[in-house]
């Protein structure tokens, strides 16, 4: 995840057009007016929007590292 934003961030000069780039996963379905309206509510600035964990737990070790 780290490296897909900071790809985004390095090449976003190549794409001067784009206003919004999503991540999901295959088991995620959502409602495209929705996301649209949600995201038309914000400057297109680098700002990320998603779901707020609570009491996240930080993995610094194994397959879902996050260093």
């Amino acid at each position: 995840m780290v490296l897909i934003h900071e790809w985004i961030h390095d090449n976003r000069a190549a794409f001067p057009e784009l206003r919004f780039v999503f991540k999901t996963d295959t088991d995620v379905w959502f409602n495209v007016p929705s996301l649209m309206q949600l995201v038309d509510k914000h400057r297109p600035t680098q700002t990320m929007i998603g779901f707020k964990y609570v009491n996240n737990v930080r993995l610094l070790k194994g397959k879902w590292a996050n260093p």
